[in-house]
């Protein structure tokens, strides 16, 4: 007779499949899981997904009948094995806000007891590396705006005070033109107020938030001088800044982008001669290429800080002291350009970063003009608006020098009064001011007279995106950025007078 099997039997049978299915189940959850765990039973490593093997960089057999402490070295190893040592009974870790590094990653632990059965825990590692690289970045962003909030603020005021500064000179020419010395001090004066306004512009190109890179023809050589007079003035002097530039060097680009690439290795620069140093730029043109070298003579960097000096978020400086975006910035934009960076340094021998670009075509590289003639009024009549009562007191008598007539306001609101009782030729406004701003007296004044004819001028940044909104809907028309010069504004004035 045939056998029949027992009815313990064939439960056995079935409760191992359950289980067998379910342990199947459980280790494709774990193996799913982005966390990486370890189980450790008695001390040792009895399981461990992939996810684990992938952080710590192990092989999952290695893992096997190992301590976890085994797995580290030096200060995290002391940390793993404090945890480890805390009751088991309760569930402990290491937290976000000092987290493991391990393999240039950063891991957060957290040992988790199992209920019923005191010789086994559970260890849960999470890699926040990218969520950490996405608060430094956000902070990055919101750094570089306040920054260039502030820029804006300072270029504003820097451009009104040179506008009074070069206003006044240019009545003093015009006032005393059969005096050599003094027409000699005033064009020192425009000199120095031309270097002061291109300092400006540097401090601008470099905090710009952008809202979209414009391609065009830049001197690589002029943004490499802007540079060199903005850290001339914030570096040590005990740091000298060595230049070696032709005349003019166009590569096509974006302005801010190129300007913010050579701020950031002189700082790299600087930072790497704390005690003082040189620090030298060479540029030339070269096979159809612009080379520039930056070096420094501090203290150099080892073969592995060489590999990953260009990474994201690295840094050599202590917590808090750096960002690690500075090199990795400067990569991209070069990048983005087509270009080529490297780098060569030793301990003890300084660095060496050479970069090349692809140099303008001869076509697109822009004609100097040559300085404007003047161009006298026809006595027409200006409003100039500027809260600024100096600016409009000397714009005045340099108005009239030029045969305009002139009356000048000192809000929008006063402005708008004026206008319909002036009935001027042309208006010079002025952005920033209190109560009604610029862009908003030149809406109302092209609401009560559609063919007024508005001109910006003003301190603050041009590329500032709601005057291109006012340029498109033919709400003004031009802008002049101050300080401008007497031959530059009366050509203007006459161009914009005579359409």
């Amino acid at each position: 007779p045939t056998p029949v099997m027992g009815l313990d039997h064939v439960y056995s049978r079935q409760l191992t499949r359950e289980l067998l299915s379910r342990n199947r189940h459980l280790e494709t959850i774990l193996e799913s899981m982005a966390e990486g765990i370890l189980e450790v039973y008695q001390g040792r490593i009895v399981y461990a997904n992939s996810a684990a093997a992938a952080m710590l960089g192990v092989a999952p057999e290695k893992f096997l009948t190992a301590r976890p402490a085994e797995l580290f070295q030096g200060r995290v190893r002391e940390r793993m094995e404090g945890l480890l040592a805390q009751e088991s009974a309760r569930s402990a870790s290491i937290g976000e806000n000092d987290p493991l590094e391990v393999n240039g990653r950063l891991l957060v632990a957290q040992k988790l007891p199992v209920k019923g059965d005191e010789t086994t825990v559970m260890l849960m590692l999470t890699d926040i590396t990218e969520r950490r690289r996405l608060e430094l970045q956000l902070q990055h962003v919101q750094k570089m705006e306040a920054i260039g909030t502030i820029a804006a603020g300072v270029a504003h005021n820097f451009r009104n005070t040179l506008t009074e500064i070069l206003v006044n000179s240019q009545l003093i020419q015009f006032n005393f033109k059969e005096q050599p010395q003094l027409q000699e001090i005033t064009g020192r004066i425009h000199s120095s107020v031309k270097r002061g306004a291109r300092l400006v512009d540097g401090l601008l190109h470099f905090s710009r938030k952008q809202i979209g890179k414009e391609f065009k023809p830049v001197d690589l050589a002029q943004v490499i001088r802007e540079t060199e007079q903005i850290v001339a003035k914030s570096f040590s002097a005990k740091i000298e800044i060595c230049t070696v530039l032709p005349e003019a060097l166009h590569v096509i680009g974006d302005l801010a982008g190129l300007s913010q690439v050579f701020m950031n290795l002189c700082t790299n620069a600087r930072d790497a001669m704390p005690e003082g140093g040189v620090l030298t730029i060479e540029a030339r043109a070269q096979s159809g290429r612009a080379v520039v070298q930056v070096s420094d003579t501090g203290m150099g960097m080892d073969r592995e800080t060489l590999e990953k000096c260009f990474d994201p978020f690295f840094t050599t400086k202590p917590i808090g002291a750096g960002t690690g975006l500075g090199l990795s910035t400067a990569y991209g934009i070069v990048k983005s350009h087509d270009g080529i960076i490297s780098v060569d340094s030793a301990p003890g021998e300084g660095t060496r970063f050479r970069l090349q670009f692809q140099l303008a075509p001869p076509e697109e590289i822009p004609v100097v003009e040559t300085p404007a003639a003047l161009v006298q009024g026809h006595g027409q009549r200006i409003l100039l608006v500027d809260d600024e009562t100096e600016i409009n007191r000397a714009m005045d008598g340099l108005l009239k020098k030029l045969n305009y007539q002139t009356i000048f306001a000192e809000c929008g609101e006063e402005a708008v009064r004026l206008y319909r009782e002036f009935q001027p030729d042309l208006v010079l406004l002025d952005v920033n001011m209190p109560g009604m701003d610029g862009l908003e007296c030149a809406r109302q004044l092209m609401a009560n007279d559609p063919s007024a004819k508005i001109v910006i001028l003003s301190g603050y940044d041009p590329s500032q995106p709601r005057l291109p909104e006012l340029l498109n809907r033919n709400l003004i028309k031009g802008v002049l950025t101050k300080p401008v010069a007497i031959n530059d504004l009366s050509c203007f004035l006459a161009e914009v007078l005579g359409k």
